[in-house]
């Protein structure tokens, strides 16, 4: 996928392209995700994209997988500022120093 249209895509899905590079493979894994079997995408009138489910007899004017997209978002942003102690430990804080070495309940590391 070209630059622009994981942008475009990051914007629609509502990624700060500035402010959550950390988030931008999801933007990029929405511009390539196949439709689902029984899918098809069309163009009406006006040339505005929208996608039929056959199996349903049903019309959408977003992608069937966008919702998904959209709930990993939920998901990341969540974890978002979450971090693993254990790591934070055995790498440090922002110095790159060991800020201390965590042992197990057997005493070895």
């Amino acid at each position: 996928p070209t630059k622009a249209s994981v942008e475009t895509m990051a914007k629609y899905l509502g990624v700060d392209v500035e402010k959550e590079q950390q988030l931008m493979w999801i933007p990029q894994q929405a511009v390539m995700a196949p439709l689902l079997p029984n899918w098809s995408e069309h163009e009406d009138e006006q040339g505005e994209v929208y996608y039929y489910d056959e199996e349903n007899n049903e019309t959408t004017r977003s992608h069937p997988l966008d919702a998904l997209f959209i709930q990993l978002l939920s998901i990341e942003r969540q974890r978002k500022g979450k971090f693993n102690i254990v790591q934070l430990a055995h790498t440090g804080l922002d110095t790159g120093h060991v800020f201390m070495r965590l042992s197990r309940d057997d005493g070895k590391g």
